[in-house]
């Protein structure tokens, strides 16, 4: 289940959304998507322990739909999941939101 993009919430929460990182074209080949992730994954955790990463998986280079090239993040605890977001945001500069838990309870 992709998550709905009108879940994103003010409040800190151990899942955290990351922006303008990536785009349908870093996407599209199998490995360019593997390791994209593993990039990721290995940069969000220098900052805290990963429960879980998502990317949505794009159909072509074109698709638009609304959480293409973003990434859902999210640590074992909200102290990581803070420490992360402002990191990320103030070292690395991507746009980082916080996302509901809930949405992750029956996975992504």
């Amino acid at each position: 289940m992709v998550p709905d993009h009108k879940r994103k919430v003010q409040f800190p929460t151990r899942v955290i959304m990351l922006s303008n990182i990536l785009d349908a074209s870093d996407l599209i080949g199998e490995e360019d998507y593997y390791d994209a992730q593993d990039d990721i994954r290995d940069e969000c955790a220098k900052y805290g322990m990963l429960q879980t990463i998502e990317i949505p998986h794009p159909i072509d280079d074109q698709d638009r739909r609304p959480f293409i090239g973003r990434v859902f993040v999210e640590y074992a605890s909200l102290e990581d999941a803070k420490e992360a977001r402002c990191v990320l945001y103030a070292i690395v500069n991507i746009l980082c939101s916080n996302y509901q838990e809930d949405d992750t309870a029956d996975g992504w």
